[in-house]
């Protein structure tokens, strides 16, 4: 489960991260909070990085459970992994549903070479889902991240 809010001031959003981790950890899930700034973070979870952040030792409590980060290349696929993320979000593969791109998309070839050139794991984000699992897949990719067909799942 991943916490992306952007809006909520550090009271509301400390509150929210309660509530988020208490449903992760009802649910077996580990709770991934993007960007999470100075907030500390529950046991167990990880922290999730955009693309202009660099990933380090976190000061609060050790290190997450697990970091990621977003990533738009193979280049910087590349840079994330020597700095130690734990898996990478590329994207656009595909055009995205929620929003308009924000660069070229990279397609199936895009995940798949960089996919073949790193070692840890490659989701796939940016008109991703399970219509499109198969073909993720099959081009190196670990799975898929969305937003807006996940928000309509959950809705469902």
């Amino acid at each position: 489960m991943q916490l992306r809010e952007k809006d909520l001031d550090q009271e509301a959003l400390a509150r929210l991260l309660e509530v988020a981790a208490e449903e992760a950890r009802r649910r077996g899930r580990v709770l991934l909070v993007n960007s999470p700034g100075h907030l500390q973070l529950p046991a167990g979870a990880g922290v999730h990085l955009t693309s202009g952040q660099t990933a380090r030792r976190w000061e609060k409590g050790g290190r997450p459970a697990i970091v990621g980060k977003s990533v738009h290349s193979l280049e910087a696929a590349l840079e994330a992994e020597a700095e130690g993320v734990d898996y990478l979000l590329l994207s656009p593969i595909f055009a995205p549903l929620s929003k308009s791109a924000s660069g070229p998309l990279l397609g199936l070839e895009g995940l798949r070479r960089t996919a073949g050139r790193v070692k840890i794991p490659v989701l796939a984000l940016g008109g991703a889902g399970p219509w499109k699992e198969k073909e993720i897949l099959q081009a190196g990719g670990a799975g898929f991240a969305g937003i807006t067909w996940a928000h309509r799942e959950m809705l469902d």
